[in-house]
């Protein structure tokens, strides 16, 4: 299931790389928002002379985000055979045996539902765009650790018969997110999400703007808000400490430098300093295309303060900006209206029971 959208420079490889996986047999349903979108059109050249791919046009969402809506209107194609259902995004490039790799788990009745993850392929060594790299290598790495998994939506694989049991297409015909929202489901029904090191897709970005990472991160933070506010929280604490340890740091070495500070400044921050030095190495090693030492150090120690950035802009903040639509959501994630930037309509949300029959009965077609 690819919900797709634009006319993303990377998307033709990408997509092709997701219709020609060595999978013995699977079907693939590319999810669009309407005819005139460009991701349509692209999505109908590739399907053609591949029968195990079509096309579901849907329409502009107005009880849930966008990509929501185009999953559901996806779901809406399927027919009874799929055993496992998985999700991938249209900008994500993919080996060969990805499909098969993520799906490993379910397929040995080791877990119902299975994660991978993606790597940042950097076009050009820009601050900001290192600093995308390095952040979502950051998450990456968490992802390794068993009580911090959860389903990434570029990247994941459920049993259907999970998937329909949860009833996710109600959760997600409300919700502002897909993965992080399905990630909550799963913790109050205590289901295990395994992780897949194999299952590794790449996104090769460039020329990102620092407008652009800041309001990436900033979603992050406010999904972890709505869904996990334990972990917004910790992780709140987390960057703020991280952000003052190193600002006090640089502060001490520059001090000792101009003779403002104490003989003990420059060994106080030079281990600070040294520390995270360190820890950047360690990370850098991981990552399959990282760019120059320099830029990379500076990206990290940049990355430190764009987080704590973010997360105090989302406080006291109850919207979500994606794609050039705005959504105010309440406490619990669920959408309360929608606007989009380029009309000053604001789309009030009908309820949920609505919502359902405006989503083509969802819950009925996949009950």
């Amino acid at each position: 299931m690819v919900p797709a959208t634009g006319s993303d420079p990377g998307m033709r490889e990408c997509l092709t790389s997701l219709l020609d996986q060595n999978y013995p047999y699977f079907e693939i349903v590319i999810a669009t928002q309407g005819h005139q979108d460009p991701a349509t059109s692209l999505a109908e050249k590739l399907i053609q002379d591949r029968p195990h791919a079509q096309l579901a046009v849907g329409a502009s969402a107005h009880a849930c985000s966008q990509k929501n809506h185009n999953l559901l209107t996806g779901l809406e194609h399927l027919n009874g055979r799929p055993e496992v259902l998985v999700f991938a995004d249209a900008t994500r490039s993919a080996r060969p045996d990805w499909l098969t790799e993520l799906v490993r788990p379910i397929a040995l009745g080791q877990a119902k539902v299975s994660t991978g993850y993606h790597h940042i392929i950097p076009g050009d060594f820009r601050i900001s765009t290192l600093g995308r790299v390095v952040t979502v290598l950051g998450l990456h790495l968490l992802q390794a650790f068993k009580p911090l998994t959860q389903t990434w939506g570029g990247n994941t694989a459920i049993a259907r018969d999970t998937f329909n049991t949860l009833n996710v297409p109600n959760l997600w015909s409300q919700s502002v997110v897909d993965d992080v929202s399905l990630a909550a489901l799963l913790r109050q029904n205590k289901i295990r999400v395994q992780y897949v090191p194999g299952a590794v897709l790449t996104t090769i970005l460039s020329g990102l703007t620092w407008v652009d990472w800041d309001s990436w991160l900033a979603r992050q933070w406010i999904y972890l808000k709505f869904y996990f506010p334990i972990s917004y929280l910790a992780g709140g604490v987390f960057s703020y400490l991280a952000s003052l340890t190193t600002l006090v740091a640089l502060y001490s070495l520059f001090a000792s430098a101009v003779g403002f500070a104490s003989p003990f400044s420059p060994w106080f921050a030079g281990g600070i300093l040294a520390y995270l030095f360190m820890l950047i190495l360690m990370i850098r090693r991981v990552h399959p295309k990282p760019g120059p030492l320099l830029s990379f150090t500076v990206a990290a120690l940049t990355a430190v303060f764009m987080a704590s950035w973010c997360h105090l802009k989302t406080l006291t903040s109850n919207k979500v900006l994606w794609r050039g639509i705005c959504y105010t959501v309440n406490r619990r994630g669920a959408i309360l209206s929608i606007q989009r930037r380029t009309s000053s309509t604001v789309l009030p949300v009908i309820g949920s029971g609505e919502a359902a029959r405006d989503l083509g009965q969802i819950s009925r077609n996949n009950p």
